[in-house]
Formats: C-alpha cells, sequence, structure tokens
C-alpha cells in the first residue's frame, strides 16, 4: 500500500491523501469498559474528495469518479 500523509486542517495528525473522506476529531475522554474502552471524541474537521459528493451535496461513496 502506498499511502500518501497529507495535513489535516483542525490537528496535527496527518490524513491520508487517498481516502475519499477523512474525519478530524479530539480525543474527550477515555472509558473503561470491562472488556474494552469507550472513546469519546469532537469531531472537528471533515474533509471530503468533491468527486464523491452527490447532486444533493451529500457524500456518497458509490458515486463513480
Amino acid at each position: 500500500m502506498n499511502l500518501t500523509p497529507a495535513p489535516s486542517t483542525k490537528i496535527s495528525a496527518p490524513i491520508i491523501a487517498e481516502s475519499p473522506i477523512s474525519i478530524e476529531y479530539e480525543m474527550k475522554e477515555i472509558t473503561e469498559q470491562g472488556s474494552h474502552h469507550m472513546f469519546l471524541t469532537e469531531v472537528v474537521n471533515v474533509q471530503a474528495d468533491s468527486a464523491f459528493i452527490n447532486k444533493n451535496g451529500a457524500f456518497d461513496i458509490s458515486k463513480p469518479n
């Protein structure tokens, strides 16, 4: 896999340039739930490739490039 890091907008971690959608978030809380941990986050930015935006303005992964 040849994945390319790209700058995010609101956080310091990079996004993957080839991804059709990237969701940036900030960690708010981690709670232990016995067999796992629950991560509570706040979405701070979403980047979507315009090739996947349909005529109604919604993200549509099935839309051909």
